[in-house]
This record gives C-alpha cells, structure tokens and sequence, in this order.
C-alpha cells in the first residue's frame, strides 16, 4: 500500500511541477509580448493577475480535452464513458427521449459523437442575435441569462433548461 501511495503522491508532485513550469513559460511569454508591445507595467501587472484568476477559476472545471489520455481509451469505453457522461443531459429533451426508444444505438452514437462540455464564464457572450443556429445548448450548471437589447434580461434559464441558439 505504501508503495502505491509513495508513486502516486510522486506522479502528483512531478505534475504540478510540470504545470508550475509551463504556467512560469506562458507568464514569461506573455510579459514579453506586452513590453514589446509598449504596455504599461501597471497594465501588465493586472492582466497577468486576470490570467492568473482565471487559469485557477479554469483549473475547477475540468473537460475532457483537458485529459489528452482519454483519447487512448479503447474505442469501446470511450462511448460508454461518453454515454454515461452525456446520455442524462440529452435525455433532458423530448425529442431525444423519443430518439432512444426507437433507436438505442443512434442514442449512443450521439452522445459519442455529437455532444460535449463545455464551461462558460461569467458574461461570456455565446451567441448574438443573427447567428446561425447550429448547436442545441443543455444548461447542466449554474444559469443563462438572454437579453434582448444591452441591458434587457427576456429569460433566465437554470440547469435542466434547454435551447437552440437564436437564427
């Protein structure tokens, strides 16, 4: 047991020292970029601070994107794991509950290959007015607000909630 714990806590500390890293790199990177660009310290300073803040608020919210060893998956538990992750979410819609009753492999194959996660931030625009539709969006976490002008909220959708993007 202590072996399995002793490796284990070593993977931990050699990927936080990998991150760590690659996080001094990027920080380096982009003080680079901004002092070459002729960007006040003060104004580096904050937007570093932002990248931080927000690297740390990502770090929260994990997709699997984030985890390129899921890909290495067999082809088969990477559909069970996709139908597990997905099939609740999809099953929240009509239509794919339908869908699932007529065909229980097109059920699978959706959630395998067309659904994803997908973190939003605070404010964080996901489509205007005139945009193609071309996603349906399943609100899992948290709330979606619509305004209609600049300031005008028309709905709140909460987790449950589904809706197609504006055509």
């Amino acid at each position: 047991t202590w072996l399995v714990t002793h490796a284990a806590f070593n993977i931990l500390i050699w990927q936080w020292h990998q991150r760590h890293c690659e996080e001094l790199l990027q920080s380096a990177k982009i003080q680079q970029y901004l002092r070459s660009h002729g960007v006040s310290q003060l104004l580096t300073r904050r937007i570093l601070r932002v990248l931080r803040l927000w690297c740390a608020e990502g770090s929260r919210h994990l997709e699997e994107r984030d985890l390129p060893l899921l890909q290495s998956l067999p082809l088969d538990l990477q559909t069970r794991m996709h139908t597990e992750v997905f099939s609740p979410t999809l099953m929240q819609h009509p239509a794919f509950q339908r869908l699932r009753k007529v065909s229980r492999l097109c059920h699978i194959a959706i959630c395998h290959l067309a659904m994803e996660a997908k973190h939003c931030d605070v404010s964080q625009e996901l489509f205007m007015p005139g945009d193609a539709a071309e996603d349906v969006l399943f609100l899992r976490v948290g709330h979606l607000d619509y305004f209609k002008g600049k300031d005008e909220l028309s709905a709140r959708l909460e987790p449950g909630d589904w809706v197609g993007e504006p055509a």
